[in-house]
C-alpha cells in the first residue's frame, strides 16, 4: 500500500526544509550541470507548486488525485505543471 503523503506547503511540520536537504548534492561527488540548473530551477517555485510536481512527477500520482488532494480543479493542476 502506498504510504500517504502530506503536502508541506503549510510549514506546519517543517517537511520543505527537509524536503531541500535532498535536493543538496553530497559533499565531495562532483555533480553534472544539469543537476545544479535542475535544483535551482526547483528552488525558485512556490512550496505548493513544488509539491504538485513532485507528487504527479516523481510519486506518480494522477492529476485527479494531486487535485483532490488540494481542493483545486484538476485544470488548475494542469496549469501549475506546465508552469513549473
Amino acid at each position: 500500500m502506498r504510504e500517504t503523503w502530506r503536502p508541506t506547503h503549510g510549514r506546519q511540520n517543517g517537511g520543505t526544509a527537509r524536503d531541500r536537504e535532498s535536493l543538496v548534492p553530497t559533499p565531495g561527488l562532483t555533480q553534472p550541470p544539469q543537476h545544479e540548473r535542475l535544483i535551482a530551477a526547483l528552488e525558485k517555485l512556490s512550496d505548493k507548486d513544488r509539491d504538485i510536481l513532485r507528487l504527479v512527477e516523481w510519486e506518480g500520482l494522477t492529476r485527479e488525485q494531486v487535485a483532490e488532494m488540494f481542493f483545486i480543479p484538476r485544470v488548475a493542476i494542469d496549469q501549475r505543471i506546465t508552469r513549473a
